[in-house]
């Protein structure tokens, strides 16, 4: 689940904005310097996981779209193939049998 990454980075860099801000308003210049420094990591991490969720919350709500809808992406493949394997097994081979019951087309054997 996604959510849990989320809101770790969310809560680390909630806090080291927190204790970075801190630091600098009361002095602490050591502090602030390496508080500053993994701030940037850490935001780039949230943005990112941020980025995920959104991708993963639009797809499935177009998922979720496209099941309601007849004659969506999957449906019509499936009704295609259907389609398609119906019309091979009507079509005869050159030796009149249907494609379905016909055996390969090289048998192997030498014809005389």
């Amino acid at each position: 689940m996604l959510l849990v990454p989320l809101g770790v980075a969310l809560l680390l860099a909630g806090a080291d904005y927190l204790l970075w801000s801190w630091a600098l308003a009361s002095g602490h210049d050591l502090l602030a310097l390496f508080c500053g420094l993994t701030l940037a990591p850490l935001s780039i991490a949230l943005l990112w996981l941020v980025l995920l969720a959104t991708a993963r919350v639009i797809r499935r709500a177009a998922r979720g779209a496209g099941r309601d809808v007849p004659g969506s992406a999957l449906g019509g493949r499936t009704r295609r193939r259907a389609g398609a394997t119906a019309t091979a097994e009507a079509d005869p081979q050159p030796d009149g049998e249907p494609a379905s019951v016909a055996g390969p087309s090289s048998s192997g054997s030498i014809a005389a």
